[in-house]
């Protein structure tokens, strides 16, 4: 952002945000390296889905490895 720059964050959560969001967006983090290594690991990483149907498909896969 730009020095002069300012930005909001709406939210309902109670107790230092700060600490709250950090503590959240760092999850975030973890998260796309657990994805990244299963992709890599699938070797998934050589594709990129841009049609509808295809990234319909994809998510078709991900929520049948996934049910309870």
């Amino acid at each position: 952002m730009p020095e002069n720059g300012t930005s909001f964050v709406m939210t309902n959560l109670k107790g230092n945000l700060k600490k709250i969001l950090g503590d959240l967006y760092g999850l975030r983090t973890w998260g796309e390296y657990a994805f990244r290594q299963c992709k890599q690991e699938l070797g998934w990483t050589d594709y990129r889905f841009t049609k509808f149907k295809d990234i319909e498909k994809w998510w078709e896969m991900i929520f049948c490895v996934h049910h309870d």
